[in-house]
């Protein structure tokens, strides 16, 4: 499941569905390039399927670590430039990961 998930490539994706005709507006493609981010990070921090799931449904406390409000915060006004838009959310995607087995997993989880 690790390689399959570290092989995702959504670029390829993505121009793959424009190849085959398909329109891939932005609303599709944003949602899908933060996903895929924040799954492979989720991988590389060791986060199990549960701890994927609770900070994509909003079940964990404090909400710093909600998904939804990862993306949202500090990032309304960047929310029509892509590029900035996307850079300000991967670095919060990292940040929170980053701290959230600190806060959440036992000392010697692995």
């Amino acid at each position: 499941m690790v390689n399959y998930v570290n092989g995702l490539d959504v670029e390829g994706d993505i121009l793959f569905l424009k190849a085959c005709g398909w329109d891939v507006p932005r609303e599709i493609t944003v949602p899908f390039m933060i996903y895929t981010y924040f799954l492979k990070k989720a991988v590389q921090h060791h986060l199990t399927i549960y701890d994927m799931a609770v900070i994509a449904l909003n079940h964990r406390k404090p909400p710093k670590f909600n998904l939804c409000k990862m993306v949202l915060e500090d990032n309304a006004e960047n929310s029509q430039e892509d590029e900035l838009f996307l850079r300000k959310t991967y670095e919060k995607i990292d940040s929170r990961l980053e701290e959230y087995p600190r806060l959440f997993f036992k000392k010697n989880r692995w």
